[in-house]
């Protein structure tokens, strides 16, 4: 949801101007939760509807490219409603661990962190909220946004103030994104110079027998996604991305420094996760 210390951190993603003006005719000042933004150097426009403010800045995003990253997203948004619809209790276990497994390698300094790609935000549970504010911007909500400062915003275009963070982190997102050196430019303008990102990622590529299973079962759950979609959702990518751990690492190198690594496989069948510490080239 919208709140004032967004509000103090808030940048235009169309023309790239600081700070957003929030107008209403609600008769509480403090009422954020219907109304708009409104650059006041571009004059273009961003709702704010149910407390969500819309920063998607669609008027840079109008190449092939981003073109089929909507076709994508509207796949994904269908694949994400029906896991919600009919959660898989024995699925929702390995995520919660994975996400455990995640939090253990994380070391948040204190100050803001952005959740880039946040889903339903689920690792808020392991921050400490008096050391660490919260914010998670994703192109899709989920009914926990209420719960936390949300903005639907995308990675390319991330609507904060330069230096605005002092962690980053960026879970299973990386392959749903449309432009990834434009992520990584984005990601470090908006991180303090002291700060530091996380990402977790899945990979791909492994040689051996172990290799070879993981991939028939990465091409299987494809497979069966596309069973469940519309036909239009089966021509859309999957992944905008797949990723082998060197080229996840060279995609990183022109604007952060890996400082650590860690690889998460809890099984034979699952994907490898990679975590990754990440600091900003000064």
């Amino acid at each position: 949801m919208l709140t004032k210390a967004m509000l103090s951190l808030s940048w235009c993603p169309s023309c790239r101007a600081a700070g957003l003006e929030f107008q209403s005719n609600a008769p509480a000042a403090d009422d954020l939760s219907e109304g708009k933004l409104v650059c006041p150097n571009c004059k273009i426009i961003f709702p704010v509807h149910d407390g969500v403010p819309d920063l998607i800045p669609h008027d840079q995003m109008t190449s092939e490219d981003w073109k089929t990253w909507g076709g994508h997203l509207d796949g994904f948004s269908g694949r994400r409603a029906i896991r919600e619809k009919k959660p898989n209790l024995a699925q929702l276990k390995r995520w919660n661990a994975k996400q455990q497994a995640f939090l253990n390698f994380v070391d948040a300094p204190e100050g803001h962190l952005l959740d880039i790609g946040c889903g339903p935000a689920g690792i808020r549970e392991g921050l400490d909220p008096a050391r660490t504010t919260y914010f998670g911007i994703d192109p899709i909500p989920t009914r926990a946004v209420e719960e936390f400062p949300f903005a639907r915003a995308v990675a390319e275009y991330i609507p904060f103030r330069d230096e605005a963070f002092s962690c980053l982190v960026a879970r299973s997102a990386l392959d749903h994104f449309c432009d990834l050196r434009g992520f990584f430019k984005e990601a470090a303008r908006v991180l303090r110079p002291d700060g530091v990102m996380f990402i977790e990622q899945a990979i791909h590529g492994e040689g051996g027998l172990k290799g070879a299973i993981k991939a028939a079962v990465h091409e299987t759950k494809d497979f069966l996604d596309d069973l469940k979609a519309t036909r239009a959702h089966r021509e859309a990518p999957k992944h905008m991305t797949d990723f082998t751990k060197e080229y996840l690492i060279e995609a990183v190198s022109e604007f952060f420094t890996v400082t650590a690594t860690r690889e998460y496989s809890p099984s034979l069948l699952a994907a490898t996760q990679l975590f990754m510490a990440l600091r900003r080239k000064n």
